[in-house]
Parts: structure tokens; C-alpha cells; sequence
């Protein structure tokens, strides 16, 4: 079973950007949570589109993200993608191999591509 997408770069999947702090108490971002849900039902409507479900067994997830600045910390959106993925697959993230990459390239438009794989 094989699924993936490419989608353009969403500053607000960032793990940065998902807590804040207000008023002395600590909140998740809107922006985050409505960036993270849209993500989750693209996945899933993939999923169904293309007929493909994932057991509770190994799952090789591909993570490329083409970097507008150099500045951003990569670590940040692996760690969202991979709860996003969990979710929307319902598969444990225990079983995830993780393969990330980054890249930085002026010459085109920011993005992530994503590529989720079970034999």
C-alpha cells in the first residue's frame, strides 16, 4: 500500500506555533489545530479515494520538505506530520520508520511531499 501527496508549505504545521502563552495560562494554537485537522481529512480522503487502509504493523513514512528559508527548524514539522499521520491512519506511531529530508531550493515554491508505505 503506497499513498502520497505534495502540498505547499504551511507555516503553521510547525510545533513552534502550536502552543502559546496568554494571560498565565498555556493554550494550542487555532491556527495549528485548523492547519493539523485539514491535513488529517486530506489524508484520509486520499485514503478512500485510492482504496487503501494501513494495519497496526510497520509503516515507512518519506518526509521532504522544500525549506523557504534557512532559518526553519525542520524537527519541528517531522514531529507534527508524524502525529498527523498517526491520526489519520490510525496506526500507532511505535511502528514508524521515518525517513526525512529537507532542501532548500530558491528556484521553487516551498512545500512538503509526503509518502506513507506498507507492504
Amino acid at each position: 500500500m503506497r499513498l502520497n501527496f505534495k502540498i505547499p508549505y504551511l507555516p503553521e504545521l510547525s510545533k513552534n506555533r502550536m502552543k502559546g502563552f496568554r494571560n498565565g495560562r498555556y493554550f494550542t494554537s487555532a491556527a495549528y489545530k485548523k492547519a493539523c485537522e485539514k491535513m488529517i481529512l486530506l489524508i484520509r480522503a486520499k485514503m478512500k479515494r485510492e482504496k487503501v487502509e494501513f494495519r497496526e504493523d510497520r509503516v515507512l513514512i518519506r518526509l521532504l520538505l522544500n525549506k523557504p528559508r534557512p532559518n526553519i527548524d525542520v524537527v519541528n514539522f517531522v514531529s507534527s506530520w508524524c502525529d498527523i499521520i498517526k491520526t489519520a491512519i490510525s496506526v500507532d506511531d511505535r511502528y514508524f520508520w521515518l525517513i526525512a529530508n529537507w532542501k532548500e531550493d530558491k528556484r521553487e515554491k516551498a512545500y512538503f511531499e509526503v509518502e506513507i508505505i506498507q507492504n
